[in-house]
């Protein structure tokens, strides 16, 4: 586990081979300018991108060709969407009368292949994607049994230590997931410090700015869905945490 992100991740799935050589050229040479290393695996099919399980986790953007072979980009990303909530999935298509099952399945962007405006919603799209992803957001590097994974601080809950493993509980627009790591607390505790999180016994390290209560030994995060426990000799410094995260505590 460490801070920082230096390249980004991205796959390109889509049946045409001049179209996937022609997206794959403009991503690079849009990130060669923009001085980031970017990283590109092409797929010319949904299965071909889908065999590789959960080593799709290693991508941090897939762009999907909506209408491909026996599996279409959409049904493409609802597996994917099985398998991660975080992967952003842009599409890429020749017609416009499926933008809206984007939606189904919280794409980033829906880009017509239409050469008048091609270049531009793509250019427009890595610019965003670029902001997303090398932005001066604080991000932390996971290591898990799927590869490495880059997440942004502000959107991990809390962790929670179960042994050897530790349990990265993350939540994306509202869209809970979790990343294992073989990890003790105590040896990461200080890496997120600094950034308003608190330990509340041996097992739960949170986010204080997710706390919205603390009452009879245990907080409260996120509405009342979830309750974690408070040690008694840290309860004064959760409480104290929870001051300095929210004036109207």
């Amino acid at each position: 586990m460490g801070l920082g992100k230096d390249s980004i991740r991205i796959a390109v799935c889509d049946d045409e081979e001049q179209f996937r050589i022609i997206l794959k050229s403009a991503i690079e040479t849009y990130y060669r300018k923009n001085k980031h290393t970017v990283e590109i695996s092409v797929f010319e099919s949904g299965e071909e991108l889908l065999r590789m399980g959960n080593r799709v986790f290693e991508f941090d953007c897939i762009f999907l060709d909506v209408v491909m072979g026996e599996i279409g980009g959409i049904s493409t990303a609802q597996k994917i969407r099985k398998l991660s909530s975080e992967i952003t999935i842009v599409f890429i298509s020749a017609i416009l009368n499926t933008w809206n099952k984007g939606y189904e399945v919280g794409a980033f962007r829906y880009i017509i292949k239409d050469p008048k405006t091609f270049r531009a919603l793509l250019t427009e799209c890595l610019d965003s994607l670029t902001k997303k992803f090398f932005s001066d957001i604080p991000m932390i590097k996971i290591e898990t049994k799927n590869g490495e994974k880059t997440v942004p601080i502000r959107n991990i809950i809390y962790l929670e230590s179960k042994g050897h493993i530790l349990v990265y509980h993350i939540c994306y627009d509202g869209i809970w997931s979790e990343l294992y790591s073989r990890n003790k607390l105590n040896k990461c505790e200080k890496d997120f410090l600094e950034y308003g999180f608190v330990r509340l016994h041996q097992s739960f390290l949170v986010n204080s700015n997710y706390i919205i209560n603390v009452k009879n030994y245990r907080v409260t995060i996120l509405g009342n869905s979830i309750e974690l426990p408070i040690s008694k000799k840290r309860y004064g410094t959760v409480k104290n945490a929870i001051m300095l995260a929210r004036d109207d505590f």
